[in-house]
């Protein structure tokens, strides 16, 4: 302690009657080193970052339908590299995206970012599933309020779509499953009602034995927006990718 005052140039302790403790001094310089202990973890996890960024292709997305969209234009660029990718909220992954955690993110709305490069791609559109028997089989789609109350099934991994569900359908019960697999034996064997998109359809991923139709509420729709730093090489070649993919 006597050492770091002659380091610091100041008396920074009080010494009465065989007790010490911080003065006037020392509790500021105390709270100026927090932050310089603070602000070196934070040197070292973002060099760690980038040094793994070298080695790893890390993607953050909203949802999980642009995962699987893009993963495959995205394999010239896999080559000796492990590639990553997770579902998260939006300010994870912005986040993750400043301090070179994700060399790409995906969000459900555009970015106004001068650092940043923001592409509208695709668009997904969420649809109601049920038995033949519930509804006639004419109708072009339903609106949330329309279905608001029924017991649905969900995969467990949506992304930001379990946050419109909840908002637009409070009354709902959602049964969550791990896999679509998993949702369609469910569905097989019962008359519960489940979410399907045009995009998971456009997959081939479809609920046995269930009609298919639009939510038409404008909150069951969206597009996507791939976001990179204007300085990260990967993920500007990754968003040049995905431009000549979708702005063809």
């Amino acid at each position: 302690m006597q050492k770091l005052e002659t380091e610091i140039d100041v008396p920074l302790f009080d010494r009465n009657n065989k007790k010490i403790q911080l003065n006037d001094n020392g509790k500021l310089v105390a709270r100026y080193a927090r932050q310089i202990v603070s602000l070196e973890n934070e040197m070292k996890d973002a060099a760690l970052r980038l040094e793994q960024s070298k080695h790893i292709l890390s993607i953050g997305s909203i949802a999980p339908v642009p995962i699987r969209e893009f993963l495959p234009l995205f394999a010239d660029y896999c080559v000796g590299k492990t590639l990553q990718s997770e579902i998260r909220d939006e300010q994870t992954l912005l986040n993750g995206l400043y301090t070179n955690k994700y060399q790409l993110v995906v969000l459900n709305r555009p970015l106004e970012n001068e650092n940043c490069i923001c592409l509208k791609t695709f668009s997904e559109r969420l649809y109601y599933c049920f038995p033949p028997v519930d509804h006639p089989t004419n109708k072009d789609g339903v609106y949330f309020s329309e279905i608001n109350g029924i017991t649905m099934l969900m995969p467990s991994e949506v992304g930001f779509w379990r946050d419109v569900v909840k908002k637009y359908m409070p009354d709902s019960q959602l049964i969550e499953q791990n896999t679509n697999e998993e949702i369609n034996t469910i569905a097989e064997n019962s008359s519960f009602a489940s979410f399907n998109t045009d995009v998971g359809i456009r997959y081939n991923i479809l609920r046995p034995n269930r009609i298919e139709i639009p939510i038409l509420d404008d909150a069951a729709a969206t597009y996507y927006y791939c976001i990179c730093l204007k300085d990260s090489y990967i993920g500007n070649a990754l968003i040049h990718k995905l431009q000549f993919q979708y702005q063809k």
